[in-house]
């Protein structure tokens, strides 16, 4: 069902900009291509055959997890501080989100339903993946204007550094990577062109030790990841776009190889606890939350007088009886305001 009247698309575009933020680590498309890496590396290291069998699941909870906003809002965010807690009174963080969910994939694979468990996994591995961005693990409260998250992946993960990590439990890829990227941020630098070395910690900036909890603020060169010429002290200082992507490429080789490590696990705890000899056990109610969920729209419009870029958003919230209500709105960019004919 879609709904197309102008009252409707200003309830979709006021969702977008007044709704909680939204923080992701990564766009889903950079979350789908970092699980995928991860997978095909454990199934190529001989990981259990029931991650083969059921990848497709995998890649839809790595990807879902971003997608649920109702999650995101209103139950866990999506920060974790390996250095002290960050739950707020309207949302845990991602670390109880962590738990919880491998407490529903292993309650699904005790039951036998494994692609539950494996879809459970992935939306766990996306918050693994998150803790390699470091406005994530200082962390900094943004939107999806942090220069980080907006520069992407782009082709790092076709040169990406292999890195070898044992099977370890999500809670604890989690806590490791988290380290390992907040241990980035305190030590390593961006060099300029003009031999310049801007700390990563002028980036991102953690909050005051005596008060735990609190959040970090983006510091004195700003939210300037990307940026060719980011201003520091003295002035500004050219910066290479080889440079940033050598630093995203150390971040996505360690969610690559965390991501990896944990699916392993996940695998060999599966086989566990299905096997026909294991324990007894009484599956607790599985009630997934209402996927309430808000994309981003983009593509080319064409009729008589020509073509023209579109972009805008669609909304969805589900229905009973496995029904959906879809709210769309686009605007032509340069041809004006009109409604997009949905196919």
């Amino acid at each position: 069902m879609v709904l197309r009247s102008p009252r409707m698309a200003l309830a979709a575009a006021w969702l977008s900009v007044a709704a909680p933020s939204g923080a992701s680590a990564f766009w889903v498309d950079d979350h789908r291509a970092l699980t995928q890496a991860a997978l095909e590396r454990a199934l190529a290291a001989g990981a259990s055959p029931s991650l083969a069998a059921h990848r497709d699941a995998v890649l839809h909870g790595a990807t879902a997890e971003d997608l649920n906003l109702h999650v995101k809002w209103t139950g866990w965010h999506h920060f974790y501080r390996p250095e002290g807690a960050l739950d707020s009174a309207l949302r845990a963080g991602s670390d109880a989100r962590v738990r919880m969910l491998w407490e529903e994939a292993l309650d699904a694979a005790r039951g036998g339903d494994l692609g539950r468990a494996w879809d459970r996994a992935g939306h766990l591995a996306h918050h693994i993946q998150d803790v390699a961005s470091p406005p994530h693990v200082v962390p900094v409260n943004h939107s999806f204007a942090d220069g980080f998250e907006r520069w992407g992946l782009r082709d790092v993960l076709k040169r990406l550094p292999s890195r070898q990590v044992e099977p370890l439990p999500g809670t604890e890829a989690q806590h490791a990577l988290a380290r390992e990227t907040l241990a980035a941020v305190r030590s390593q630098f961006l060099r300029a062109e003009d031999g310049v070395e801007l700390p990563w910690s002028t980036f991102w900036t953690e909050p005051d030790a005596r008060r735990p909890g609190s959040f970090g603020v983006y510091g004195s060169v700003g939210n300037a990841f990307g940026q060719t010429e980011p201003r520091w002290k003295d002035g500004a200082h050219r910066v290479s776009p080889e440079a940033y992507d050598a630093f995203m490429a150390d971040r996505a080789a360690g969610a690559v190889a965390y991501s990896q490590a944990f699916l392993t696990w996940a695998g060999q705890r599966f086989e566990e606890v299905a096997a026909p000899d294991a324990a007894p056990f009484t599956a607790r109610g599985f009630i997934p939350s209402p996927e309430l969920s808000l994309q981003g729209l983009g593509g080319m419009a064409r009729d008589s007088r020509g073509a023209t870029p579109i972009a805008g958003l669609r909304a969805g919230l589900p229905l009973p009886h496995a029904l959906r209500l879809s709210v769309e709105w686009t605007r032509g960019l340069g041809l004006g305001t009109r409604p997009l004919p949905a196919g």
